[in-house]
């Protein structure tokens, strides 16, 4: 039973300082995350963090991981959930999720991964080829539903996935960009109105 306890401790703290990290990444972006005052925030020392995670990378990668995480579990899934089928709904979900999640962002310095990806874009290692996989995944899902769209008659059959794909991606971004650096507290609402116009769909009045 001890052990059992210890295991849980162990992990709770673990998601403790994990989830410290991934704010203090948010606001001043991955290259802050450093034991020192990692451990000061979460009230340990720098040995009780270093005993969860031997090195700055290490815990920068469970940053990234911990923010794709949140991603697919705010965004991903249940946007497949509200459409299954694929093709135009779920590209209209991935809006609707999306913007819920710049609305109502979890991080108080905004996304993580999208500040990190602006300042790991080109860099080397291990954390920055964490991000080009997330990206480069992120595209190909998106052209993937594009092109099913297009099947489906959704769309219209000449639709470029790759430049819808890219055009919902920049949409994000600039909506990321007005709620933090203009304070835009409807960023994500509008994200979502511009998504659908860009794949032509019908915006409520």
């Amino acid at each position: 039973m001890a052990g059992r306890r210890s295991d849980e401790e162990a992990r709770a703290t673990r998601a403790a300082i994990i989830s410290a990290a991934t704010d203090l990444a948010s606001l001043e972006g991955f290259d802050g995350v450093t034991i020192g005052p990692l451990a000061d925030q979460v009230g340990m020392s720098k040995a009780g963090v270093l005993g969860h995670f031997a090195t700055k990378e290490q815990l920068q990668l469970a940053v990234y991981a911990e923010g794709a995480r949140v991603f697919r579990e705010r965004v991903i899934t249940p946007a497949r959930e509200d459409a299954p089928g694929g093709g135009l709904p779920l590209l209209l979900a991935y809006a609707h999720h999306w913007a819920d999640l710049i609305d109502r962002s979890p991080w108080p310095g905004g996304c993580v991964l999208t500040a990190g990806s602006f300042e790991w874009d080109d860099r080397e290692g291990p954390l920055a080829d964490a991000f080009r996989k997330g990206a480069s995944w992120l595209q190909h899902e998106l052209e993937k539903r594009v092109r099913e769209a297009a099947e489906h008659g959704e769309l219209p059959a000449d639709s470029d996935p790759v430049d819808l794909a890219f055009a919902f991606r920049a949409l994000v971004t600039g909506a990321i960009q007005a709620s933090r650096q203009r304070g835009d507290a409807h960023a994500g609402a509008r994200f979502e109105r511009a998504a659908r116009r860009q794949l032509g769909v019908p915006v409520a009045a």
